[in-house]
C-alpha cells in the first residue's frame, strides 16, 4: 500500500499543477478590469487579499474566534461585494487531510526522514492534494465560470470544462 500511496501523491500532485497551472495562466485576464485603478482602488484590492488572508488565519481552530466577529466580516465583506463573505468564511474541507499529513510528515523529520523515505505521510498527502484539487475542479473554477459567464457580454472561460455543473 506504501509505494501505491506514493505514486498516488505523486500523480495528484502532478495533476493539481496542471489545473493550478490553467488558473494562473488566465490570471491576468480575470483581473483585466483591475488594470485600469487608481492607487487608492488598487490599495483597497490589496488591503481586500490581506483581510481574506487574515480570516483565513483567525478560522483555525486554536484561534478559538467567536463566530460573532466571524459574521461581522461576513456581512461586511458582502455588503460591498456579495457573495464575497459567504467564500472568504467558508470552511477549509481539507484541514483534516492536511493536519494529518503534516503530523506524519514532522513525525518523520524528527526522526530524520524525508517525505521520499515517509510512507505514513504519503496516503494523508494524497488525500490532502486530491481534496484541494477537488475543490479547485468542482468548486473554484466553475465559480470563476458563472461569474465570466454571468457578465455582459459574457465572457469565455479560460480553461477547459470537464465536469458538468448541472
Amino acid at each position: 500500500m506504501g509505494k501505491q500511496d506514493r505514486e498516488r501523491l505523486l500523480e495528484a500532485r502532478k495533476s493539481l499543477e496542471i489545473s493550478v497551472g490553467q488558473v494562473a495562466d488566465a490570471t491576468s485576464r480575470l483581473l483585466e478590469p483591475l488594470r485600469d485603478l487608481n492607487d487608492e482602488q488598487r490599495d483597497a484590492v490589496v488591503m481586500l487579499g490581506l483581510l481574506i488572508q487574515g480570516i483565513a488565519l483567525i478560522k483555525r481552530p486554536p484561534a478559538m474566534m467567536s463566530e460573532d466577529i466571524l459574521l461581522r466580516f461576513k456581512e461586511e465583506l458582502d455588503a460591498i461585494c456579495p457573495p464575497l463573505g459567504e467564500v472568504a468564511l467558508s470552511m477549509d474541507p481539507c484541514f483534516d487531510a492536511t493536519v494529518s499529513y503534516l503530523s506524519a510528515l514532522k513525525d518523520c523529520e524528527d526522526e530524520g526522514r524525508s517525505e521520499a523515505e515517509c510512507p505514513e505521510a504519503w496516503g494523508p498527502g494524497a488525500q490532502a492534494v486530491m481534496c484541494t484539487m477537488k475543490m479547485l475542479e468542482e468548486k473554484i473554477k466553475p465559480a470563476i465560470g458563472t461569474l465570466l459567464g454571468g457578465q455582459k457580454p459574457p465572457k469565455p472561460i479560460p480553461w477547459p470544462i470537464e465536469h458538468s455543473q448541472e
